[in-house]
């Protein structure tokens, strides 16, 4: 019987983590695009290498889930921003 090792998990590395900045970073400005995120990421070559390096990217599970929180993080801050800005106009907040 043969034993597999465990998977060792590593971490996001700087760029990955800079890629997903910038990625959810022009999706907050309604500009979807791979590769100028990871071109502002530091990634380099042509337009077709650095498609490929955002697709590779957006498939990754860790890079994912970091995506899916910092967009939680986002409209919960943008929720509170609202709530706060319609109790000033309604005169709550003085």
């Amino acid at each position: 019987m043969s034993k597999s090792k465990p998977k060792i998990e590593r971490p996001l590395t700087s760029k990955q983590k800079a890629f997903t900045l910038a990625w959810v970073d022009l999706l907050a400005k309604g500009k979807e695009n791979g590769t100028e995120a990871a071109r502002i990421a530091g990634y380099k070559g042509n337009d077709g290498v650095l498609a490929v390096q955002a697709h590779e990217n957006l498939r990754n599970p860790k890079i994912k889930r970091l995506i899916q929180n910092l967009r939680k993080d986002i409209d919960r801050a943008m929720l509170g921003s609202r709530t706060a800005l319609l109790l000033v106009v309604r005169g709550t907040v003085r």
